[in-house]
């Protein structure tokens, strides 16, 4: 396989993404062919520098696959390149970041059957050193983000013993999660994705943003680990609000719905299209799916408008219009547990409102 290498200085990767992020030429339909000439080639550096990272990232897979089976014979595997979205969201969303320091272009994720395992795995990488430059440790259940992400980053500064192609420096992240922390972010991606909410950015319904906040800190003290900021009141409190949250967004319901429409898409074939129209009926049990094409966009939202509103009247009907891209990335993020949010819903069955038996 030929590996893509770095063909661009740090300094025109980062002048690149500047011009992915930059209005000028964009507005108000203004666009000249000079700022069309300059966010192509823009691209073209960004994608480059994306691509270059395939090869560290295989280079550190291999080690991992090695040494987490030594901790957990169970644990699960998954690899990727930052979505160019997900890049231009992030440099939108951190105007002062630079590209070249993105340390999560090339990531890499293990699943462990506990917490436990997860520390075990990391004191192993801690004390066998690598080649390579352990840069940073970001410990994300020792100190859990406000929103109820944990997860324990390891961020890597690749030093190759070859020179050729120039990868020394480019940063690898390695991700090490417990199943329940990812059951938790397998919920938040899914109900982000169909509600086309920036959930796991923390952005979004403020009711669903509290709901996995609340979420996580009940997982959190399931496995004895430290509160989330924000959810560190009583137990009692806590568990009245989150049922009341759960009860409003009718959670397990909604969790149910998503589920049986991705199951849907699975078995539809993605080969060209772009969109998908979903249509769940329960009453006449009947899950539609329809593919559309980039050009059809603007038919895809129309019919999309038309089949929410031949729905209104269907007692638990739903439409939604999902990106075969976001899908694709959630089944690379998740293989093991795509569609599945069924570990999420059971580690909060006591909180969430039972389904009424239709």
């Amino acid at each position: 396989m030929a590996w893509a290498v770095p063909q661009h200085t740090r300094e025109t990767v980062n002048a690149a993404g500047r011009e992915l992020i930059s209005p000028d030429g964009w507005d108000a339909g203004n666009i000249t062919f000079q700022a069309l000439q300059a966010h192509h080639d823009a691209l073209a550096v960004v994608n480059n520098w994306r691509a270059a990272h395939a090869y560290p990232l295989n280079t550190f897979q291999a080690t991992l696959r090695l040494r987490a089976q030594k901790v957990d014979k169970r644990c699960i595997f998954a690899t990727r390149t930052k979505r160019l979205e997900s890049i231009t969201k992030k440099l939108r969303k951190h105007g002062d970041m630079k590209l070249s320091q993105m340390q999560d272009i090339g990531g890499l994720r293990c699943i462990m059957q506990s917490t436990a395992n997860v520390y075990a795995l990391c004191e192993v990488y801690k004390s066998k050193k690598l080649s390579h430059e352990l840069a940073k440790v970001n410990d994300y259940i020792a100190f859990p983000k406000p929103d109820g992400y944990r997860s324990l980053h390891l961020i890597y500064r690749y030093q190759g013993a070859n020179r050729i192609g120039s990868y020394d420096g480019l940063k690898v992240e390695i991700q090490l999660r417990s199943i329940l922390q990812h059951a938790w972010a397998t919920a938040v991606e899914t109900v982000g994705i169909f509600t086309k909410q920036a959930l796991k950015s923390s952005e979004g319904d403020e009711d669903w943003l509290r709901f996995f906040s609340l979420a996580s800190a009940v997982i959190a003290e399931k496995e004895h680990g430290a509160p989330i900021p924000g959810a560190e009141g009583s137990a009692k409190a806590r568990d009245e609000e989150i049922r009341e949250l759960g009860h409003k967004l009718n959670v397990r319901e909604v969790l149910n719905t998503y589920q049986k429409m991705l199951r849907a898409l699975e078995r539809q074939s993605t080969k060209d299209a772009k969109f998908f129209l979903l249509a769940l009926e329960p009453a006449e049990k009947r899950i539609s799916a329809r593919g559309f094409l980039t050009r059809d966009s603007i038919v895809a939202n129309q019919q999309y408008t038309e089949m929410e509103k031949s729905l209104a009247d269907k007692p638990g009907a739903q439409a939604v219009l999902v990106k075969v891209d976001s899908i694709s990335a959630l089944r690379k993020a998740y293989p093991n547990y795509f569609a599945d949010t069924t570990m999420f819903m059971q580690a909060l069955d006591d909180y969430l409102p039972e389904i009424p038996a239709s």
